[in-house]
């Protein structure tokens, strides 16, 4: 888990350079294995629901708290985080059960990033930020 007040390096899935806006995802457990063995600190998925051409790409393509499981089912050490779930497209009930049964499973590894709007969108050389927030179970 990360420490207070100490700056901490992660990884986000998917861990692999890849053209165009799809990634493979092979090879991605030993991935994150190596990055715990090499002492990241964290590994971080993306909500990205839906292929959004406009958005650039889409994240580990996987549902997020079904990829946590997984990955958490195959590392021991490493904090896992969602950076960040986008809150108002869920059932608060469902969140709220699937961060707790991927925090347990996983032995109290979870951090829980939010975003209270749907993330930043360009639309026009125009930007419009979202309201992240981070939330340790």
């Amino acid at each position: 888990m990360p420490k207070k007040n100490q700056l901490t390096i992660g990884v986000f899935f998917p861990i692999e350079a890849y053209k165009g806006s799809i990634p493979t995802m092979h090879n991605q457990v030993i991935l994150a294995q190596r990055a715990e063995e090499l002492g990241f600190a964290t590994l971080w998925v993306r909500d990205v629901p839906l292929h959004d051409p406009s958005f650039g790409d889409v994240g580990q393509i996987f549902d997020s708290w079904v990829y946590l499981g997984y990955i958490a089912a195959h590392t021991h050490t490493i904090t896992l985080a969602t950076g960040s779930i986008i809150f108002p497209q869920r059932h608060p009930l469902h969140l709220a059960k699937a961060a707790a049964s991927v925090d347990r499973l996983s032995g109290g590894r979870l951090v829980m990033g939010i975003v209270l709007k749907p993330t930043v969108y360009r639309t026009n050389d125009s930007t419009h930020d979202c309201d992240d927030l981070i939330i340790y179970i």
